[in-house]
Formats: C-alpha cells, sequence, structure tokens
C-alpha cells in the first residue's frame, strides 16, 4: 500500500463517488481524516448523534447499528457524496476508520481484528486487546453511563469492522502502548509524522493530532468517545511521557473535565523537569 493510492484501488465494487473533480480519496485522506466522508455510516446514525444527550440516544443507535453488516456499509457508501477536494479539511470520519479496515483486511488477506492482535502481541505484547469479547471476558468489561442518567447503558453494537470504536482493551495493555509509542522504531516514526498540516495549531498523522506545545514540545494525541465512556491519549517524547485517561461516562462535558485534569497532571510533570 502506497499513501497515495486511490482507496478504489482496493474495492471490489465502482465508486466514482469517491472522488471530487478528479482527486480520488487517497489512503492518506483516511488515515489523517480528511477524505471528506460523513462521521459515520449509515448517515441516519449522524442524526441521532446530534441528540447525544437524549436518554433514548444510545438505544437508538444501537438499534440502527445492531444488524448492519459490511455489505450494508458498502452499499451505503455508493450513496455517499464527497463535496470537497480531499486532503484538506480536517473533519473526524470513524466511516473512513472503517473503510480503511476494509483495506487492510484485503491487504493482508486477514480479518481486521486478527491483523489487530497479532501486530500488538507481537510488538508490544498487547494480549487484552481486541474487538470482540469471549464470555469470560465480558465479565471484566466496565459499565458505561450516558451523560447524567443514573441507569447503566447500554453496550455499543459492534460497527461493520470494529475499526472505528470498538476495540477494548486493560489499563496494562495500555500502558504497554504507551511505552511501544514512546520506543519511537522505524515503524512509530513514521506513524508520528505529519502528513497534513490542519492550522497553527496541530498537523494529522495516522490518526493522531500532531500538536506543538510550548511547554511540552511536540505530542502526539488522541480523544475518542461513544455513549459509554470516553478517553484521551497523550505521547509526549520531550518527557519521555504517555497519559492515558479514561472513564467510563460520557456526556457533554466529559472531554473538558478530563482536559482539566490532563492539564493539571501537565503541570505537575513540567515542574519536575
Amino acid at each position: 500500500m502506497n499513501l497515495d493510492d486511490p482507496v478504489q484501488k482496493y474495492l471490489s465494487e465502482d465508486y466514482p463517488n469517491l472522488t471530487f473533480e478528479n482527486y480520488p480519496i487517497r489512503i492518506k485522506d483516511l488515515v489523517t481524516h480528511t477524505s471528506g466522508l460523513p462521521n459515520m455510516i449509515p448517515l441516519s446514525v449522524n442524526e441521532m448523534l446530534k441528540n447525544f444527550t437524549k436518554k433514548e440516544t444510545p438505544t437508538d443507535l444501537n438499534n440502527a447499528l445492531k444488524n448492519y453488516t459490511q455489505k450494508d456499509f458498502f452499499k451505503d457508501l455508493h450513496q455517499i457524496k464527497i463535496d470537497t477536494i480531499p486532503g484538506y479539511n480536517f473533519s473526524y470520519s470513524s466511516a473512513g476508520i472503517e473503510l480503511l479496515a476494509a483495506v487492510l483486511e484485503k491487504v493482508y488477506d486477514k480479518k481486521f481484528e486478527v491483523i489487530l492482535k497479532e501486530y500488538f502481541a507481537k510488538h508490544a505484547q498487547m494480549s487484552h486487546t481486541m474487538i470482540n469479547l469471549s464470555p469470560e471476558e465480558e465479565k471484566n468489561l466496565a459499565v458505561g453511563y450516558h451523560c447524567a442518567y443514573n441507569e447503566i447503558t447500554t453496550k455499543m453494537a459492534t460497527l461493520p469492522w470494529g475499526a472505528g470504536g470498538n476495540v477494548k482493551s486493560t489499563v496494562p495493555d495500555m500502558v504497554k502502548y504507551i511505552k511501544y509509542q514512546l520506543k519511537n522504531d522505524a515503524v512509530v516514526a513514521e506513524s508520528h509524522r505529519p502528513l497534513v498540516k490542519v492550522n497553527d495549531r496541530f498537523s494529522s498523522g495516522y490518526c493522531w493530532r500532531v500538536n506543538k506545545d510550548e511547554k511540552l514540545g511536540t505530542l502526539y494525541m488522541h480523544h475518542g468517545g461513544v455513549t459509554r465512556s470516553q478517553c484521551f491519549i497523550y505521547i509526549i517524547p520531550e518527557y519521555n511521557l504517555g497519559v492515558f485517561i479514561i472513564t467510563n461516562q460520557s456526556g457533554e462535558n466529559t472531554p473538558k473535565d478530563m482536559k482539566e485534569t490532563l492539564n493539571g497532571i501537565f503541570e505537575q510533570i513540567q515542574k519536575l523537569k
């Protein structure tokens, strides 16, 4: 695979709609969230997310996704209309990450979860990071809460490939992941490479936001969330530091509260240098 390969090269059907004015969506555009694809496919899910704080939203999302297959995804992909040249405008797209997982399966001739588990088991000794859990592993999955509602919310339905929000892990595995990122071998260094300058604050790399911070230096961060959980990860080579923070509650103010906690950690770390 090459970053400049059109994604169409790896798809079994013809998708002329994945082009804007003769500029095709490339692999590079998927990994940098600059493809122009919507946040989610099916499109109905995006409407539900606009009502994120409604008590019924987690159930509505699950009902829309629980029987949604890879075949359904590829069918709906025909209906997507790109309205800008890919590669320039940053707009987070879980659909783009799902499509990237489909491409990886085609290239490696393996299920995405197998690729994920084999790679991290070999290179980072992570053995508890996966998409699908066994009944025994399900017992250890943290319960989640939606917004300020007291009831335990429903588990998130698995997306067609599970790459856009279904990966589960343990805190010890995430510590191993941080160590792997700080090792900065050739593969990690490439994954940290800025590929698209979004604005003066950050560039987009391989699914990383690459930020230049006056106090922390160049850092790599990602934020993710579903209706039952949110997390942040920061990789800060200047301090040989990684921070992973996760909560089993997801509401409108959760990212702000987590960022305030992170800022407090970073202030203390800077005092120690």
